[in-house]
């Protein structure tokens, strides 16, 4: 019986616990800005070619600035204002003029106050795949179908010569 009310107890505190652990986090947050984030979807921008700068989980209606910083080079990339869900979709262009390598989009609030950033590169990616040489690449597709179909009728008699010999060692 002791034990029994030690165990509800316990499991009561570990309740509270529990209650408390994910309820205080979102107080905390209750009255500073949201942690959005800024994402630019793709692998690389090419410098003259157009991107889509997105965000999401920020406060309605603020009013964003974008930049594009690499090093001391700056370069705006417009505005922007978050929309009713939390989100905001922009088009912005990588200027012709602008250095390759990697880069930051930076989204600053209109105060000044808060900033999301993102790392993007600019230009082509070194350590894509490489253009396929036609020629080293003529692999004859019907030699490896055959030699799968060897692999597949060895695998099938070894099995079959293992169930037959079970069968004639016991007598079945």
């Amino acid at each position: 019986m002791r034990l029994q009310r030690r165990l509800v107890a316990t499991s009561g505190q570990l309740l509270v616990v529990a209650a408390l652990a994910a309820f205080v986090p979102s107080l905390a947050l209750a009255d500073s800005p949201s942690n959005g984030q800024l994402l630019v979807p793709g692998d690389h921008h090419l410098p003259g070619e157009s991107m889509e700068v997105t965000g999401y989980a920020l406060d309605p209606g603020m009013a964003l600035q974008l930049t594009l910083v690499n090093g001391s080079n700056t370069v705006s990339l417009g505005t922007a204002t978050v929309l009713d869900d939390g989100t905001f979709s922009v088009p912005a262009s990588v200027p012709a003029t602008f250095p390759t390598g990697y880069a930051e989009v930076v989204a600053t609030s209109s105060g000044g106050g808060n900033t999301w950033q993102t790392v993007i590169l600019v230009g082509e990616r070194a350590e894509g795949p490489k253009p396929v040489d036609p020629a080293a690449a003529s692999t004859d597709t019907s030699t490896l179908g055959l030699v799968m179909i060897a692999i597949g009728l060895v695998i099938f008699l070894v099995a079959a010569a293992w169930y037959l010999r079970g069968r004639l060692r016991f007598g079945r």
